[in-house]
């Protein structure tokens, strides 16, 4: 399906969770909408932008996008926020560009080139649950022929078809093959959150400063490609 850009058509970004809507709402400038927490809205580079905090797994996400707009109201839905590497050549930060329509495809590489952000394009596989250990990653990506996965991009194209909207994904890698993962991920960043967390993934402790420097240059990559490319979607 080709996708056709226009800049009176909101751009909705969806991610996960509030370590990557959060950031990426300050990052482009975003401001709390009035509608309710988990939305941010404004218009960096001329274009309209709408970012939603939808919830892990493809359930929470399809559900958040139905929750916040009509049944025909016209959008772009675009994926993004964090992946795991199915490829050991992905870095954090390197940015998986999964859109389908090539002219789109070609400005957002030519974009990241320009930026000398590490960026490829291709697809990202699907998973209900976190992807952990190197040999799960190395198979999934062996079966799909993807380059990253995550656990919402499926489910929030699923909802822009149906809907015969368009939806593409623009993720940055977050933990490298050989990471090894705890089994979940805290959606919220609140100390309360966070201690739970720990308490109850003791073992992976010592990876996680490394995993938190992972998502600075995750977070790092797609504000700057966003406030790049953003304004070229209004040319």
């Amino acid at each position: 399906m080709s996708i056709q850009m226009a800049p009176a058509k909101p751009l909705v970004l969806c991610a996960a969770t509030s370590w990557e809507a959060r950031p990426l709402a300050k990052g482009l400038g975003l401001a709390p909408s009035p509608s309710g927490a988990g939305r941010w809205e404004g218009t960096p580079g001329g274009h309209a932008v709408i970012l939603l905090q939808t919830g892990m797994g493809a359930r929470q996400a399809a559900l958040s996008l139905s929750r916040q707009f009509k049944p025909h109201e016209s959008v772009d839905i675009l994926s993004t926020g964090f992946a795991g590497a199915l490829r050991r050549d992905l870095e954090p930060g390197h940015l998986i560009l999964d859109i389908p329509d090539s002219d789109l495809a070609a400005r957002a590489l030519s974009c990241a080139q320009r930026l000398r952000l590490d960026a490829s394009l291709g697809a990202t596989a699907d998973s209900d649950s976190v992807v952990a250990t190197p040999e799960e990653k190395l198979r999934l990506g062996r079966a799909t022929g993807a380059l990253a996965v995550d656990m919402e991009t499926k489910a929030l194209k699923t909802w822009a078809r149906e809907r015969h909207l368009s939806a593409w994904a623009i993720r940055a890698v977050l933990d490298r093959v050989e990471d090894v993962l705890p089994p979940s991920a805290p959606e919220e960043r609140s100390s309360k959150a966070l201690i739970g967390y720990a308490v109850s993934h003791i073992r992976f402790l010592r990876s996680m400063p490394a995993l938190a420097a992972n998502r600075r240059r995750a977070i790092a990559s797609l504000t700057m490609f966003f406030n790049a490319f953003l304004p070229e979607l209004c040319r």
